[in-house]
């Protein structure tokens, strides 16, 4: 006497139980990894996304400090979300957040004269001029292309020896434009590192969510 044993995987009926249960099975993993995968590529899109509206909201200001930079063009913000890349790469989900040159160097900040980012220095001059409060508008911009292009100019050494281009108007008032530096240190502002930090507790919770989801072949959603 024979024994046949049949099962029903799926809506298809097959007399090989043993490996339709093996197909069955390896669908199973296969659905449930990519479930998981795409629930886990929101999450680092969320997290990424996250980070660099904290770091927008940070920057906000007119003055550029030393903990916050001032919002002018806007440029340099629009670089960290346009900086935003997310691949799956095997098994893993790689996010990358970083931006422009000059917001590495806020992130980072100069380190005197060695290293990669040393203190910024002038090429073509003995001084850089760097624009204070009366050459800048209301967004923070220099309302001059260059300190040349200001009438009735000279320079000004104060009592500390720091010289600055200073602006005659009338007999008895002068407007301080430029101050003259010989070089320049950028101390670390953006906080884009401090940020990840931070926001990480959350992010790691919300990837355990995408997980059991992925799990039970459910959606992810925030």
């Amino acid at each position: 006497m024979s024994v046949e044993l049949e099962a029903l995987i799926d809506g298809k009926r097959t007399k090989s139980a043993g490996r339709a249960l093996e197909k069955w099975h390896g669908d199973m993993v296969k659905n449930t990894r990519t479930s998981v995968r795409r629930g886990l590529f929101k999450v680092m899109v969320g997290y990424l996304a996250a980070t660099y509206e904290t770091l927008n909201q940070k920057h906000r200001g007119l003055k550029t400090g030393p903990t916050k930079l001032a919002r002018r063009t806007g440029e340099g913000m629009t670089s960290i979300a346009e900086s935003i890349r997310v691949v799956a790469i095997g098994n893993d989900i790689v996010g990358h957040i970083g931006g422009s040159p000059i917001m590495r160097i806020h992130e980072y900040g100069t380190h005197g004269k060695g290293g990669s980012l040393p203190d910024i220095r002038p090429t073509r001059s003995k001084y850089m001029t760097v624009p204070l409060d009366a050459a800048l508008n209301s967004r923070g911009l220099p309302i001059k292309k260059s300190a040349k292009d200001w009438n009735w100019t000279f320079v000004l050494t104060a009592k500390n020896g720091n010289k600055y281009i200073a602006q005659r108007l009338g007999k008895k008032k002068v407007v301080l434009l430029y101050a003259l530096k010989k070089r320049v240190s950028i101390p670390a502002r953006l906080g884009m590192r401090e940020t990840l930090i931070k926001l990480a507790p959350f992010w790691r919770e919300q990837a355990l969510k995408a997980m059991r989801l992925g799990v039970q072949g459910k959606a992810y959603k925030k």
